[in-house]
């Protein structure tokens, strides 16, 4: 599964749209990022599949430095 997502400097993710989920030649809308968020397509790794996309919204982040998706709250979240 490939993902347009849109996430703070921290790596939470605000906005996110299934790039896989639409037919060919169907336009697929994207969220925009604002000034201080970023948007970033990436694939969703093996282990994190059986997600949906509201839990890949709520449970994974961006991590920053790697540029992939990881489990967790970015560091020194409270």
């Amino acid at each position: 599964m490939r993902l347009h997502l849109i996430h703070d400097d921290e790596g939470r993710i605000l906005a996110a749209v299934d790039l896989s989920s639409g037919g060919e030649g169907q336009p697929t809308p994207h969220p925009a990022a604002r000034d201080d968020q970023a948007g970033v397509e990436l694939e969703v790794p093996e282990q994190y599949l059986d997600l949906g996309l509201a839990e890949i919204c709520t449970r994974l982040r961006v991590d920053l430095e790697r540029g992939e998706l990881c489990m967790g709250e970015p560091p020194g979240a409270s």
